[in-house]
């Protein structure tokens, strides 16, 4: 425990201080069969500190004259019954009444496959566990690569040698099921039985906390059926943990190819497409913090406009009108006609949601919102780090003068020059990017003046 200090304010009369709170009874021997057996609630007594101020002020040095300090206790009552986590069927059945989360229809099935246990889909919590992306369109059960012999986690969750742990399952089968990928095996000397980390579970393997693993037969004798020390009998992962990759050669392999269809989503925002710039467009659609490409499309999922407890989709799109960018947010929501929203700026036509999102969360009494510290530009996704490093790959983009690069041209991220729509280079105006001489063989992008000439 540690003691509460908290500063008041000067008193210009003295007042008596409140009196302290009286000691904890503590019952004798006798009596203490009796007031285990009444009470079914633990008293925890808990002082809260206050934390020392770090700038100039009243609060450093000495106390001042005329200022009193006060200590205050909190009690926390905590009950001493069997506290069991609540089931997933009952969550879901929660999360449903609510209404406050999208969910697929019943009939879409999850075509994710993980490359362990070949099984389709997230797994229990307190089992596979949910799945991991390890490279494009290529999964991974949490579970599955955590207990895999090779792999070993991080301070900040990221998970090490799953890429070398999947190259060896895939020569090594399953003393269970006899299929390829098993990686977790039994750490008893000369023991060759390896297993998927769900076929172990069916063995009845003994896991430990240590991340060890005793197949059946190389259990403790006489200990059917009891809990060994150390022993780990729940699996549920609810920190942050991914896979350590490489995500710039993930998100080239993405844009190169375009016509399979790929997405990548970071939080609620899913990217659907980049688009291009022309040089003519180069010079009008950037900011200092941003550019926007005509063409992108990004799906947000975010508070509904309607419900204070709801979320539903907005579709963000930028578009060229009249040589200037078009932001366009279309509202899609089950139950109601779609929305389109339009604006010549990011924040204008965010603005238009964040209003009544803010008064319908007033309304129910939810987590108020601030949307005059919301940025336009970050709600589409502009400013995500994925998306940054493909926009500032785009042809042309050094001719940005206001914008400030923050990563600079990827080589594994350069896009093709941008489709012509006349399909005749005569039927363009002529653009020419010119460079002033520096005597130096290198130019930084900088440098760039754009000459147009009709």
């Amino acid at each position: 425990m540690s003691s509460l200090d908290v500063h008041c304010l000067a008193q210009l009369q003295p007042k008596q201080s409140p009196p302290s709170t009286p000691p904890i009874p503590f019952p004798t021997a006798g009596e203490t069969s009796k007031t285990e057996a009444k009470s079914d609630a633990i008293k925890v007594t808990v002082k809260l500190k206050a934390r020392p101020r770090s700038h100039d002020g009243w609060h450093q040095g000495k106390r001042q004259k005329g200022l009193r300090w006060r200590k205050w206790t909190v009690q926390v009552v905590v009950p001493r019954g069997n506290s069991q986590l609540p089931d997933e069927d009952k969550i879901d059945e929660l999360l449903k009444k609510l209404g406050a989360s999208l969910r697929p229809p019943a009939l879409l099935r999850d075509q994710r496959r993980c490359c362990f246990c070949h099984q389709f889909g997230d797994g229990i919590t307190d089992g596979p566990a949910r799945l991991l992306n390890l490279d494009l369109d290529v999964w991974v059960h949490l579970n599955c690569a955590l207990w895999s012999t090779e792999v070993y986690e991080t301070q900040a969750g990221a998970l090490i040698n799953v890429e070398l742990a999947l190259r060896r399952g895939q020569t090594v089968r399953c003393a269970y099921c006899q299929q390829t990928g098993a990686t977790s095996g039994c750490h008893r000397l000369r023991c060759t039985n390896v297993y998927h980390f769900t076929c172990a579970l069916q063995a009845q393997c003994t896991f430990f906390k240590d991340k060890t693993m005793l197949c059946h037969a190389h259990r403790p004798r006489g200990t059917a059926g009891q809990a060994l020390e150390h022993e780990l009998r729940c699996f549920a992962v609810f920190r942050r943990v991914y896979v350590q990759r490489d995500e710039v050669r993930q998100i080239a392999t993405a844009v190169r190819q375009p016509e399979l269809g790929y997405t990548f989503r970071v939080g609620s925002l899913v990217s659907h497409a980049i688009g291009q710039l022309t040089p003519l467009q180069i010079a009008a659609f950037h900011s200092p913090t941003a550019i926007f490409p005509v063409g992108y499309e990004a799906c947000r999922i975010y508070w509904s406009m309607r419900h204070g407890n709801r979320r539903c989709r907005y579709v963000c799109s930028v578009e060229d009108r009249e040589g200037l960018p078009e932001f366009t947010i279309r509202v899609i929501e089950q139950g109601y006609q779609d929305l389109v929203l339009t604006d010549a700026s990011a924040k204008g036509v965010w603005d238009k949601v964040l209003g009544p999102v803010a008064e319908k969360r007033t309304e129910s009494g939810t987590l108020k919102l601030f949307p005059i510290y919301l940025k336009g530009e970050d709600l589409f996704g502009l400013t995500v780090p994925a998306v940054t490093k493909i926009t500032e790959s785009l042809p042309g983009v050094e001719a940005c003068v206001r914008y400030s690069f923050r990563y600079g041209r990827n080589p594994l991220v350069e896009l093709p020059l941008m489709f012509n729509p006349a399909g005749c280079a005569r039927a363009q105006p002529k653009t020419r990017l010119s460079l002033p001489f520096t005597g130096d063989k290198a130019t930084t992008t900088g440098c760039f003046q754009q000459q147009c000439k009709v």
